[in-house]
């Protein structure tokens, strides 16, 4: 038991019975494959509280940078400043980063960035790390995906262009 709640069958569309699970507790969720943690989403009001670190691996963390620091309403702009720091980072201790438009497997010392941004969606994946393939050929991989408010909420009172989520994904043995 964490955060003091029971683990439930996940709620995405295909769960597998057992073996996907997850545990929400407001704005924090926590998902679970055959027993291992491999998903961890933090929204607005988590963002402050919970070090964005659960990687092994001190280069993949989102960690404070100096003054750079992530944070709930936190806009585009700052964080693609801080994207940029963690960059230096990552070069500094000997990761490469793949080239734009670089969709295939990465070593243990690459990462890739891919911004999408558009009425839908607006969001930045950073891959990192070895890619690994399932017997069913998925990929699987240690990674960050972080979404923004959309124009389109503003309705919602969420301010576009901000920080709504970030999404820790994870090969369960890199945790």
């Amino acid at each position: 038991m964490i955060v003091g709640k029971s683990s439930q069958t996940n709620s995405s569309p295909l769960p597998r019975k057992g073996i996907n699970r997850e545990i929400t507790n407001g704005s924090m969720r926590l998902e679970f494959d055959s027993g291992l943690l491999c998903t961890m989403e933090f929204k607005d009001g988590s963002l402050d509280k919970v070090p964005l670190t659960p990687l092994r691996k001190k280069w993949m963390n989102l960690a404070e940078l100096g003054t750079n620091t992530i944070h709930a309403g936190m806009p585009k702009k700052q964080f693609l400043a801080y994207l940029a720091a963690w960059e230096v980072r990552a070069k500094d201790s000997g990761i490469q980063k793949a080239p734009d438009g670089y969709f295939g497997d990465l070593n243990d010392h690459q990462y890739f960035v891919q911004i999408d941004e558009n009425a839908m969606v607006n969001h930045i994946a950073i891959r990192m790390g070895t890619t690994k393939r399932s017997s069913q050929g998925d990929l699987w991989e240690n990674g960050w995906s972080i979404f923004f408010y959309l124009e389109s909420e503003r309705a919602d009172g969420h301010v576009s262009d901000t920080l709504a989520s970030i999404i820790a994904l994870g090969d369960t043995a890199e945790y």
